[in-house]
């Protein structure tokens, strides 16, 4: 019964997803022969990318940005990161990896916050997707509730073990 749901919701989630992004026709057909292309807003004229943000930031998501968005203006464009992003450890996954380069870049936005040092901060292409991680502490208080139960089971079965010893 749950993997019938979890599959039900699962399929509910693409058709989402998919009738959000092809029903825009300022997104839609923005591929030709698999490579990445930009588009023009109908409205202003300009020159826009479709990227894919994830994780921690404001609203994640496919989103349009102008073509010269630099990481920083793109994660401002979603909201800017929570207060739980690591923005140590950026990843940007290249679509389409330019000349010799990387496919996974990893970003260090704290460094360039700390040092203004632009040449940190790469080129986004359009079809990229950048990924701001939790950070550490996220990652424990999201557990705590876990770790809670599990101390409470721990002195339950202790406590009732000194009870049966007796």
């Amino acid at each position: 019964m749950k993997i019938k749901l979890l599959n039900s919701f699962l399929i509910m989630t693409l058709f989402f997803l998919s009738s959000t992004i092809y029903a825009n026709p300022e997104i839609q057909n923005d591929t030709e022969n698999g490579q990445a292309r930009y588009i023009i807003d109908q409205e202003t004229g300009q020159l826009m990318m479709k990227i894919r943000l994830w994780g921690e930031v404001k609203n994640p998501g496919v989103i349009l940005v102008p073509s010269e968005s630099d990481l920083i203006e793109i994660i401002s464009h979603a909201g800017g990161p929570t207060s739980m992003s690591r923005l140590s450890k950026v990843q940007v996954i290249r679509n389409a990896p330019q000349n010799g380069e990387e496919k996974i870049l990893t970003v260090n936005i704290e460094e360039f916050l700390e040092t203004g040092d632009a040449s940190i901060i790469p080129k986004i292409y359009p079809e990229d997707t950048i990924i701001v991680k939790s950070s550490l502490w996220r990652m424990v208080s999201s557990s705590t509730v876990i770790i809670s139960i599990a101390l409470q089971l721990t002195t339950t079965f202790y406590n009732l073990s000194l009870i049966f010893t007796k």
